[in-house]
C-alpha cells in the first residue's frame, strides 16, 4: 500500500514539474502607423514592428519568461526605431508553485517507495 501511494505521488510530481516548466512561444507583429513608416519598412521590412515572447510554465503566470519587442514610429519627419528585451523570473506564480510542489511529491514518493530487499548469502 505505502508503495503504491509512493508511486502516486512520484506520478504527480512528474505532472507538476512538466506544467511549471512547459514551454510556450508567441509572435506579434505590429501595423504601421504612417506613410512615411511604411515607405521606410519597404526598403526595410526587417524593422517591422513585432513582439516575440518565450515562456516556461504556465501561460498567465509563467515561471520565466523572455521577451523581445521592436518598436518604429514617425517623430516628426524622421523614422525612431528602438528595441528593448525582458528576463523576467516569476518566483512567486503558480508556476514556481507547482514546480515546488512537484519536487516535494517527487521527493516524498521515492522516500515512500518500498526497494525489495536484496537476498544475503553467506560464504560456503
Amino acid at each position: 500500500m505505502v508503495n503504491r501511494i509512493g508511486n502516486w505521488m512520484m506520478g504527480f510530481g512528474c505532472l507538476g514539474l512538466i506544467l511549471a516548466l512547459f514551454p510556450s512561444f508567441s509572435y506579434e507583429a505590429g501595423g504601421v502607423t504612417s506613410p512615411l513608416v511604411a515607405e521606410h519598412l519597404k526598403g526595410h521590412p526587417d524593422a517591422m514592428p513585432m513582439v516575440e515572447r518565450y515562456s516556461f510554465g504556465w501561460f498567465g503566470s509563467p515561471l520565466i519568461s523572455y521577451q523581445v519587442e521592436k518598436t518604429i514610429a514617425d517623430n516628426r519627419g524622421a523614422i525612431a526605431i528602438s528595441q528593448s528585451n525582458d528576463l523576467r523570473i516569476g518566483w512567486v506564480s503558480w508556476s514556481s508553485l507547482s514546480l515546488g510542489i512537484g519536487l516535494v511529491l517527487l521527493w516524498a514518493g521515492r522516500k515512500l517507495t518500498v526497494k525489495p530487499k536484496e537476498a544475503v548469502t553467506s560464504p560456503a
